[in-house]
């Protein structure tokens, strides 16, 4: 295999969903199939995975075990905060296709599948090389067993492809699930299950508004025979809200996904001396999933087809979520670029790479440069005389506030592209049902703003500076874009 593995056969395997043969005894699931031995095999093992493979199989060697300790410490270790001593090992069988695992007599029935006996060994039986569904299941079913509606959501969004996710948002795309209830999905088992999307759409909704610590939480919580009667009370006691509820705003948004993009949540922020610059294609080896946008901010500049999906934003931490919006914000192509981010908030949130090319070239090479913003970029009133300006290289740009803390929080613009008085044109409007108050000012004197005024009743100015007074209550976008003369 060798270095990054081939992410196109992982990617997608929620199209063929596992389901949990045997489960913990004591949780209630039943066990005791007899486990798994192969002879002759290729094997390999490390810390957490011993990897079961058949001879004449050239398609995997050595490597894959550091693939699937690197697949560990994202998905289990950084998005579903498991403690790396609390699970494992796991014995990996990879398959040559579904045919050879329905023959061969495996544990599973027409899919691939994950086991876990009264001993506590754990089995994962697959065509995949790396499949990160089951892998998902390996990881937490040792200590916990859910029902399928949580079990199965939890899987595929964790391991689902975020760059061809369905967003389901026009009639045309539109599934009949959305006009079910979540407790009319129907099972998880037979020759074409149709739960496995609505459920992973549901366990993605509840991270994008509460975050991935809660849910997990709310997921140690749960037995896997539960009733739908006491899942939602479950649900209630853990949240404080009806599951029915938000069930609805899932379903009447305008959209919604099913992938939590862990692996770019994952993804480490641009230093400010060395700049990220991000190539996005549909080639899936050798890119970084996303870019994480560090607590002072950074400017994006993306290059990209008119006919390709635009670059976007996602929370990765619980104040980043956009939920009236999914968890997501795409930069459109008609925005203003270079577009700052000022998320002015604890933790980080990702750059998205939601593009792989476009529908009549899905190899051309789009790019977007991730530059970190000075930390003083942003500063709370009465502070302007430590702040570093926002200079923009073009003549104009956008600055978007995404998430904001509250209280006043002021800052210098300026492009580099037109003279120190030109005239820029600002205006600005917000995502949320938090309105805010931005002032121009012409100055900063005595570490105070000087002769501000509402931003609306003066559009075309030559100040610098802005103040912005926002306290949303809840997650909420506020957009402003200039346009110099």
């Amino acid at each position: 295999m060798g270095g990054r593995w081939d992410r196109a056969a992982a990617l997608g395997s929620w199209c063929t969903p596992g389901v949990l043969a045997a489960a913990l005894a004591a949780a209630g699931c039943g066990g005791g199939v007899t486990p798994t031995h192969w002879s002759p095999e290729q094997t390999w093992s490390s810390a957490h995975f011993v990897y079961h493979a058949k001879l004449d199989d050239s398609s995997i060697d050595a490597t894959v075990v550091e693939a699937l300790e690197a697949h560990a410490a994202v998905t289990a270790t950084h998005w579903l905060g498991l403690s790396p001593d609390s699970w494992g090992p796991i014995d990996y069988f990879k398959y040559h296709d579904e045919n050879d695992l329905v023959a061969a007599g495996s544990p599973c029935n027409d899919r691939p599948c994950t086991t876990l006996f009264q001993s506590g060994r754990i089995e994962i039986h697959t065509p995949l090389a790396i499949d990160e569904h089951e892998l998902t299941h390996g990881y937490v079913l040792g200590s916990t067993c859910a029902p399928p509606l949580f079990r199965e959501g939890l899987a595929v969004s964790t391991s689902c492809d975020p760059a061809n996710e369905p967003l389901y948002e026009t009639s045309a795309n539109r599934p009949t699930w959305l006009a079910l209830s979540w407790r009319e999905l129907g099972d998880f088992t037979g020759p074409a299950p149709t739960a496995y999307q609505p459920a992973g759409a549901l366990v993605t909704w509840i991270v994008d508004q509460w975050g991935v610590a809660s849910f997990m939480a709310f997921y140690r919580s749960l037995r896997c025979d539960m009733s739908n009667d006491e899942i939602a009370a479950a649900f209630g006691a853990h949240y404080g809200q009806s599951l029915d509820d938000v069930w609805s705003a899932m379903t009447a948004a305008p959209r919604r996904r099913m992938c939590a993009f862990t692996w770019g949540c994952s993804e480490s922020p641009p230093s400010a001396a060395a700049p990220s610059v991000v190539s996005l294609t549909n080639a899936l080896a050798g890119f970084r999933m996303g870019v994480a946008i560090a607590t002072a901010g950074a400017i994006v500049r993306a290059t990209y087809a008119p006919t390709a999906t635009p670059p976007a934003l996602r929370g990765c931490v619980a104040d980043a979520a956009l939920p009236d919006f999914d968890g997501h914000w795409p930069l459109e192509p008609d925005a203003w670029f270079p577009v700052a981010l000022l998320p002015v908030s604890d933790g980080n949130v990702v750059a998205l790479t939601d593009l792989r090319g476009a529908p009549d070239n899905p190899l051309v090479a789009l790019d977007t440069t991730i530059t970190p913003l000075a930390a003083a970029s942003v500063v709370a009133d009465g502070a302007c005389a430590s702040a570093t300006p926002l200079v923009l290289e073009e003549q104009r740009g956008t600055v978007l506030f995404w998430p904001h803390p509250g209280g006043a929080a002021v800052f210098e613009v300026q492009s580099s592209a037109v003279p120190a008085q030109a005239t820029a044109q600002l205006r600005y409007d917000f995502a949320g049902p938090d309105l805010a108050t931005v002032e121009a000012c012409s100055s900063c004197a005595g570490g105070q703003l000087q002769d501000c005024a509402d931003a609306l009743l003066a559009p075309r100015m030559n100040a610098p500076w802005l103040r912005v007074n926002w306290s949303p209550v809840v997650p909420s976008l506020l957009t402003l874009s200039f346009e110099w003369d």
